[in-house]
């Protein structure tokens, strides 16, 4: 509700509702940590008083305060802050690390949600301005929390990647390959044994996991064990969604908007759209470090493909803002085909 809107009377009713509630929940979670309850349960209970000091307080004050009384945005900060405050004031000393870590992992939970809420419909705006425009769905959906958070692509494009992760990793094997096999297509795994080595290292992970979890275990470190497991579960997830993005993205020629264009896609790693026009000449060669005016995209960091650029062209590599360059390194399994087909087609 827009400030104008609200009047005198409403905006004190809103702020003395919300200041009561506050109150009330301050109380309720004071007599949680000061009984046997929390002794008994310290996990729990004690991550259901940093979330109730912050989740629910934070929530509680941009539905009265900020929707109701039409208090400004940053308002929701002041809360968040005093609500880890009083956390680390009330928990007992023992639990002061792990209280610790939990309000704090629930502040910074809070925070992105009251963000989302706040400007779900703005990243929806752009997200669906993005597909129209032809972006596929995790870069429309980048293209959203850009807009939510424009003064932090970092952190926009790491959320993209956290999403597509855990979407990969999960039903990654219902999505098809993109685009189909054809003799237009190109591969970036085959020659490097890409799958072979992931393997290898998710046998390592499962293994140190399993033998870090009974040691822990059998040393009594029961916080360490879970945490340690969770890390290892984590890193499998990773793999799983690198897996699955080696095996559905793949390089292509293809026709766009009456050119044909160079559809450059490594897995992760990153992507570019190069019209053939602007390809100046292929060579191939063994690549292992960038310059500054060039892109590599590898999944070992060594490429045997180096295509000249007569135009800079836009490349967006894992985690990091498009650039624009001169040349892209390329690792492609069949460097012989690939190289006489472009020069043939552009």
């Amino acid at each position: 509700m827009h400030r104008s809107l609200v009047g005198p009377r409403q905006r004190a009713t809103a702020l003395t509702l919300e200041l009561t509630l506050l109150g009330a929940l301050l109380l309720f979670v004071w007599q949680f940590a000061h009984s046997e309850l929390l002794r008994a349960h310290p996990t729990l209970i004690g991550g259901a008083i940093a979330f109730d000091l912050t989740v629910t307080a934070a929530l509680c004050h941009w539905l009265l305060g900020i929707r109701l009384a039409g208090l400004p945005h940053w308002t929701l900060l002041p809360i968040l802050l005093t609500g880890l405050a009083v956390c680390r004031a009330i928990l007992p000393a023992q639990l002061t690390s792990s209280g610790a870590l939990l309000t704090a992992a629930a502040l910074v939970e809070s925070s992105a949600l009251v963000l989302l809420v706040l400007r779900i419909r703005k990243l929806r705006q752009s997200y669906v301005q993005a597909k129209r425009r032809g972006a596929d769905t995790f870069d429309a959906l980048e293209a959203g929390f850009l807009a939510v958070m424009p003064s932090l692509p970092l952190l926009a494009a790491w959320a993209r990647l956290e999403i597509q992760l855990w979407t990969l990793a999960f039903v990654g094997w219902t999505f098809k390959r993109r685009p189909q096999d054809g003799p237009t297509v190109f591969t970036h795994h085959k020659q490097i044994n890409w799958f072979t080595i992931l393997g290898v290292i998710a046998f390592l992970l499962i293994s140190e996991a399993a033998v870090a979890h009974v040691w822990l275990h059998a040393t009594h470190h029961s916080t360490a064990k879970w945490i340690v497991l969770a890390i290892h579960a984590y890193g499998m997830i990773w793999l799983l969604g690198e897996a699955q993005a080696t095996r559905i993205y793949r390089s292509s020629l293809q026709r766009q908007q009456g050119k044909q264009i160079l559809d450059v896609r490594v897995g992760l790693r990153g992507n570019a759209k190069i019209p053939l026009e602007n390809i100046e000449r292929v060579d191939i060669g063994t690549y292992n470090k960038a310059n500054a005016d060039e892109a590599l995209l590898a999944l070992q960091g060594t490429a045997n493909i180096r295509i000249k650029l007569a135009k800079p062209t836009l490349v967006k590599q894992l985690l990091s803002p498009p650039k624009r360059i001169g040349a892209l390194l390329l690792q492609v399994d069949d460097p012989q085909a690939f190289k006489p087909l472009i020069d043939r087609q552009a």
